[in-house]
């Protein structure tokens, strides 16, 4: 049951990313207040900009990281993906007794190894603040069911909250025509490229874009969305710097034919761009190191994963075949719908909620 107004507590959400972003993790912040909404009032401490310094910057919002925390005094508090801040917020919320919980939508040790395999002696240093946090915090908060195996080895409060999408936003109210007319895109088949590319994980995308372009038919036109710090064969690929917002960028994806997601580097969670192309009813072309931490979709039935030297010659060859394409957009959506809604995480919630209270 859902808690009345006067029964709700606060719950701070302490982060160095902004819930107003349209980043993947700026995304998955404001989704997972959104979805604990339903049980606290929701605060948020952001990191700001203090200095001209940014090492001092850090250094004085860790500090008052622990000053926020522990004003709450009993109120729980979610450190989103802030493990430099972790300890300082661990030792407030010990002090003050509160709850804290640990919000993980990637598992950070395996990320710097896939960005840097030399340096194994770094992402044995993550790993080990990695197995800390999972001891220490009250709940960790999982992004992906693989997240959640790994935390599960310490910590027995262990909750999957998957990235989730409104999956009513991404309902079409006109003809990909009316859209693309809106937009000045092209006609013909469009195949969406999405950013943001100074990210590591994307930095690999436009380069294979412009190394494998004319692999691609002639009657198929890349569209780049994002900010790109050069542009080349524009007379092959059309390039969207700004997105004013949110609905701006599911416009464009709504318009689109399919999304290629070529992954060279493995993230530990699923991709929230693929989540988006579920919802808006688009295919995806990915890799296998894409298509890591997405649960329950298949090669063929939902998506299309294919090795990145295949991808051009399997878009030439599915991307008009609408037969083919029907039913991987209905299961796409299925899916998506079933587990990666806003609704279907509010049972979790509620677990946590009486986790959290003292009831489980």
């Amino acid at each position: 049951m859902i808690p009345l107004a006067a029964d709700r507590g606060d719950l701070l959400f302490i982060s160095n990313y902004d819930p107003a972003g349209i980043g993947g993790s700026n995304r998955r912040l404001r989704s997972l207040a959104s979805v604990c909404a339903a049980y606290y009032n929701i605060r948020f401490y952001i990191l700001q900009h203090y200095t001209r310094w940014a090492l001092l910057n850090k250094l004085i919002w860790q500090c008052l990281c622990f000053f926020q925390a522990y004003r709450v005094r009993g109120q729980p508090v979610v450190c989103y993906l802030n493990y430099k801040a972790y300890p300082l917020v661990r030792l407030a919320t010990w002090l003050c007794g509160s709850s804290l919980m640990f919000a993980a939508d990637s598992l950070a040790h395996f990320e710097f190894q896939e960005r840097f395999p030399r340096h194994k002696l770094y992402s044995y240093g993550v790993l080990q603040l990695e197995k800390a946090i999972a001891q220490t915090a009250d709940l960790i908060l999982c992004a992906s069911p693989n997240i959640s195996a790994f935390f599960a080895r310490y910590n027995r409060h262990v909750y999957t909250l998957t990235n989730f999408v409104d999956v009513d936003r991404y309902r079409a109210t006109e003809t990909k025509a009316a859209l693309r007319e809106r937009w000045q895109l092209p006609g013909g088949l469009l195949i969406g490229l999405t950013g943001p590319f100074p990210v590591p994980f994307n930095a690999t995308f436009l380069p294979y874009l412009w190394q494998h372009i004319h692999e691609f038919a002639a009657g198929i036109t890349p569209i780049v969305i994002g900010s790109c710090p050069e542009k080349r064969f524009t007379d092959r690929i059309r390039y969207v710097d700004t997105i004013a917002d949110e609905q701006a960028y599911i416009e464009h994806l709504l318009a689109l034919d399919g999304l290629l997601i070529p992954s060279e580097l493995a993230t530990s969670g699923p991709l929230t761009k693929i989540l988006d192309a579920f919802a808006a009813r688009i295919p995806v072309y990915t890799t296998p190191k894409g298509a890591i931490g997405l649960a329950n979709a298949s090669n063929r039935e939902h998506l299309f994963i294919a090795e990145l030297t295949e991808l051009p010659a399997l878009i030439n060859e599915t991307l008009a075949d609408d037969q083919l394409l029907a039913g991987i957009r209905e299961r796409a959506y299925e899916l998506v719908s079933a587990t990666y809604s806003r609704t279907s995480q509010l049972d979790t919630v509620a677990a946590i909620y009486r986790d959290v209270s003292g009831g489980v």
